[in-house]
């Protein structure tokens, strides 16, 4: 398995960087995408900033409360990574809240050159 080098305190590994999205997104009960298609992106985490609302998120175009990945309120996340999701990390990510106004705070982590999903997945990255 390849290691990767400790990285300065705050900041990723050579050969990757951070994508932050500090505007914050704001969803609704309309969906709409707040990630989009990064074919380097190794890893997202979206955080549901909202005291009481919920966030539904999806890849496709059917996200609803009953079909998605769901984030609860007050902080809750779902983090994605390339090593155990595979190709999931790199696809476009729709979002739906509970009700208007939902603030959601994204972190991506983005290649600086082509990765190989399948190597990432079996741990033979270099």
């Amino acid at each position: 398995m390849a290691t990767i080098p400790s990285p300065a305190a705050g900041h990723p590994p050579p050969g990757f960087h951070l994508r932050q999205n500090y505007l914050l997104s704001v969803v609704g009960a309309s969906l709409e995408q707040i990630l989009p298609y990064e074919p380097q992106r190794i890893m997202w985490a979206i955080f549901n900033l909202h005291a009481t609302q919920s966030l539904y998120l999806g890849w496709d175009d059917e996200v609803t409360a009953t079909r998605c990945v769901y984030v609860g309120p007050a902080g809750a996340s779902a983090i994605v990574l390339a090593r155990e999701d595979g190709i999931l990390s790199a696809l476009p990510v729709n979002a739906l809240a509970s009700g208007a106004g939902t603030e959601v705070y994204t972190l991506e982590v983005i290649a600086d050159e082509p990765i190989d999903f399948l190597q990432i997945m079996l741990g033979t990255h270099p």
